[in-house]
């Protein structure tokens, strides 16, 4: 592929190059030469200082030209902007079903857990040993306490808390790192949520 030829590169190279046929002619001159007329100095004078208005030329062409490259890219940035459809509604709905989705997710592990901590109640008002303290009910029921929640269990299987905000944290987590990470300034979510996402209204100021 033929390399393109720079108008400005160009210009530099022959204004050089006229400017060094003065230093030449001059110094000639300067070293005795009769064969060299005022006239051909000057001459060549002339022709280098042409050559440096040419250099200047060329210099305001290729800078017309690349503000009109930029006023093209900018109307071709203004058009994509203009005929960007309105994707906010679709998107504040999109955010409401991902909050009914997490809500009926927290809901069904709080429905759980209720479960779990009533069939406690029941089992210590029938005596059953907490299974922790290592004593077992000859019916093979049993219940736990403890900091990552309450669980019950039979010979057969047990049932065990699931606390839904670590699950909910998470999931924040895994997608935000999918997507950008979630807002810095901070460790504490709760605030980071507020700081830019809270309330949802706030998605409609987006609106074209």
């Amino acid at each position: 592929m033929a390399k393109t030829s720079d108008p400005v590169a160009d210009a530099e190279h022959e204004a050089a190059e006229a400017e060094h046929l003065v230093e030449a002619l001059e110094e000639r001159v300067r070293d005795g030469d009769d064969s060299v007329t005022p006239e051909q100095v000057e001459q060549q004078r002339g022709l280098s200082h042409f050559a440096r208005l040419r250099v200047e030329a060329a210099r305001r062409k290729a800078e017309k030209a690349r503000e009109k490259e930029r006023r093209r890219q900018l109307d071709a940035l203004r058009a994509d902007i203009d005929a960007r459809d309105d994707d906010v509604t679709r998107i504040v709905e999109l955010r409401a079903q991902a909050e009914q989705a997490v809500e009926a997710f927290a809901q069904a592990c709080d429905d759980r857990n209720r479960w779990i901590r009533q069939t406690v109640r029941r089992m210590k008002e029938l005596d059953v040993p907490n299974g922790q303290a290592g004593e077992r009910d000859p019916s093979g029921l049993g219940w736990v306490a403890s900091a990552t929640g309450n669980g019950v269990f039979t010979s057969e299987r047990g049932v065990k808390e699931i606390r839904a905000g670590a699950h909910v944290a998470d999931i924040v987590h895994q997608v935000a790192a999918r997507h950008g990470g979630l807002p810095v300034g901070g460790t504490d979510l709760h605030t980071l949520v507020h700081r830019v996402a809270v309330p949802a209204r706030l998605l409609e100021v987006n609106r074209g």
